[in-house]
């Protein structure tokens, strides 16, 4: 699964004249700072409204939350039912570092583990376990197709411990499911697409359970593709030049081959186990086809979770026929899929 990797997290200053390569106390405490700094490896992922997250650090500030646990004894069995506290919120820089939004957080002075979870986005509402058996949640209402949604594994740490690169790393995952569409056409009788959407993927609410648990509602409608480039966000544009969709702002099949297709948007959908997702395509010809996409062989569990799904619609004489293949979040094998 293709993942977000903080490759480093250390102790950085409390105080600014201190030696760089100590951990120091906060003054009259006791307590070390808790300071997280990484980077971001082999990342493509979607947010709402901000376009791609490339390369090797976020090119613009990243909002995340993060749940903080303080062991209560020095042998302690985590448990996730006590992450009673409401999150952390946090932020990571354009050179990696990952900052606390109201201020420094602290490892405990009598050198118990504390422990730290965090997602991605900051938008989801929280709620806080029962501190007995109900472990805490946070639900992304509404899934949209333009949010990703990750989640870290946990990283434990101490004063006499703290973290760096040799005894931590903190990965955020994928939860959701990518598609990206193109289009050609052999036979110019379909007059162009005036909108795209996933069957029943509308309305959806993901919910994450930590400390690795991910689920989703039934949906309640389609959802529509995003219509922005993933490379750079920009409006993929219509007949008139403006973003498309609509009756009159329809896109133009100028592809006529499958290397040189047109794209139509992306969206980012709940993980499926079934192999196959339904597709409606309303042209403006051709009116609304439902085009079924079967998940590549090398996928036989479905659609999955953190796997990216590039699909080709061909649009000849008589049928919509897509083409799937599986790119990076995840590489697989492609696959023809006819659709009559």
């Amino acid at each position: 699964m293709k993942r977000i990797t903080f490759l480093s997290l250390s102790l950085l200053l409390l105080a600014g004249c201190s030696s760089d390569n100590e951990p120091q106390s906060g003054v009259n405490t006791g307590q070390v700072e808790i300071k997280l700094t990484g980077g971001i490896q082999n990342v493509e992922a979607f947010t709402r409204g901000g376009g791609v997250i490339s390369g090797t650090v976020p090119t613009s500030i990243l909002n995340i939350q993060m749940s903080l646990y303080n062991a209560a004894g020095a042998s302690y069995s985590y448990e996730y039912t006590k992450y009673t506290a409401a999150p952390l919120e946090a932020t990571i820089n354009t050179s990696g570092n990952i900052s606390f939004t109201a201020g420094s957080q602290y490892y405990q002075a009598n050198g118990y583990d504390t422990q730290l979870i965090g997602w991605y986005p900051n938008t989801g509402t929280f709620t806080a376990g029962d501190g007995s058996s109900t472990a805490n949640k946070i639900a992304f209402a509404n899934l949209d197709g333009s949010t990703d949604i990750m989640l870290s594994n946990t990283a434990t740490a101490s004063k006499g411990t703290p973290f760096s690169s040799s005894n931590a790393v903190l990965t955020f995952s994928h939860k959701l499911t990518q598609i990206v569409i193109n289009a050609y056409q052999e036979n110019s009788d379909w007059g162009g697409i005036e909108s795209i959407a996933i069957n029943g993927e509308g309305g959806k609410t993901g919910t994450i359970t930590l400390p690795n648990g991910f689920a989703t509602s039934t949906g309640s409608g389609n959802m529509s593709l995003v219509t922005k480039k993933p490379s750079d966000n920009t409006d993929i544009k219509g007949i008139d030049g403006s973003a498309v969709y609509s009756s009159s702002n329809y896109l133009s099949l100028s592809g006529s081959s499958s290397s040189s297709t047109v794209l139509c948007g992306y969206a980012m959908f709940a993980p499926t186990p079934s192999t196959t997702i339904t597709l409606s395509v309303v042209t403006v010809n051709g009116g609304t086809k439902l085009v079924t996409v079967t998940a590549p062989t090398t996928d036989n569990t479905g659609f999955e979770e953190g796997k990216a799904y590039t699909v080709a619609l061909k649009f000849s004489a008589n049928a919509i026929s897509p083409t799937a293949t599986i790119s990076e979040w995840i590489p697989a094998t492609a696959t023809t899929l006819p659709i009559q």
